[in-house]
């Protein structure tokens, strides 16, 4: 896993399109339950079977789950319960 490279890789794609929003933004805007469980869930059981931490995507599955069961509001603050990251680029 390499932070900056990913993180540049979204970057430039968000950047080519910034109006474009992703499907499960759009299921949690319109009060939808999302693919949440089907996707990101997918990797964290996988993970879990192969002895593999998926905390990134743990912490998503969370996030979503307290957003559509409305105890969460669904707000960039969110951010806050991801493990922290550090990306050497960045002053914190």
């Amino acid at each position: 896993f390499h932070p900056e490279k990913t993180r540049k890789f979204y970057s430039d794609i968000y950047a080519r399109s910034p109006e474009g929003k992703a499907s499960m933004l759009q299921d949690l805007e319109a009060g939808r339950l999302t693919q949440v469980d089907m996707l990101n869930g997918y990797l964290c059981v996988t993970g879990d079977r192969l002895g593999i931490d998926t905390p990134y995507n743990d912490a998503l599955v969370r996030i979503v789950h307290g957003i559509e069961k409305g105890e969460l509001p669904l707000s960039i603050e969110n951010v806050q319960y991801f493990p922290h990251v550090h990306y050497p680029d960045r002053e914190e």
